[in-house]
């Protein structure tokens, strides 16, 4: 009975196969593009429910560091509303052509029923690869906060530890950020780290001070 189920296994992946391979390319490239850029963006379609309390991001963001220093960040639709795209640029003096940092995206989980994201910072400062992965939760209707994790390379500096370097294996850091809707042009975002099991600012002089974001696109 084994080898009889056995055989007949194999006779029906031989058929699946040469029904394929009797397809022609036209067929194929008709169903399946080459690229996802080669699809075509349809900006006029409904916004799913599970991106309803983020559509506001979408967009240009912009915030000031210090006297004379700005930092970009930007949330793009793609996938015909399936999916955002997500940039962040290095500081940069205003009026410098800004340069990437951090690239990712984000996409709705159905298993966890959570958006969630994955991003790599593109040139890290202390010349290791970084990446973090995390989601986002909605407490109330202007409030967003994304808590992730940042996986730091082994030998890679880790920040606000005077010099503490990641051990054989890497170092997690939990980070939480919290965004509060002002109106369609501002949000303010408090930052934190996870340290010794609880939420903090991760230099005291940040504490109580909240950024404030710009729409410019």
């Amino acid at each position: 009975m084994r080898d009889r189920a056995y055989m007949k296994t194999i006779s029906f992946l031989f058929l699946v196969a040469i029904t394929y391979s009797c397809s022609t390319p036209d067929a194929w490239e008709d169903d399946y593009p080459t690229s996802l850029s080669a699809q075509t963006m349809d900006l006029s379609m409904e916004t799913p429910e599970e991106y309803k309390n983020f559509e506001y991001l979408i967009g240009t963001w912009q915030i000031q560091i210090g006297d004379d220093r700005f930092v970009n960040m930007s949330f793009d639709w793609a996938q015909d509303k399936l999916m955002i795209k997500y940039t962040s640029t290095n500081p940069v003096k205003k009026g410098e052509t800004p340069s990437l940092e951090v690239e990712g995206v984000i996409a709705h989980h159905g298993t966890k029923e959570k958006l969630v994201f994955m991003s790599a910072y593109l040139r890290d400062v202390r010349g290791a690869s970084l990446m973090n992965e995390g989601y986002f939760q909605f407490p109330s209707e202007n409030v967003i906060e994304r808590i992730f994790t940042v996986h730091y390379k082994e030998g890679s500096g880790i920040p606000w530890t005077d010099g503490q370097r990641a051990p054989k294996g890497g170092h997690p850091v939990d980070f939480k950020q919290i965004w509060t809707k002002v109106d369609e042009n501002t949000f303010s975002g408090e930052f934190f780290w996870k340290k010794d099991g609880k939420w903090q600012p991760p230099y005291q002089s940040s504490s109580g001070k909240k950024e404030k974001w710009t729409r410019i696109i």
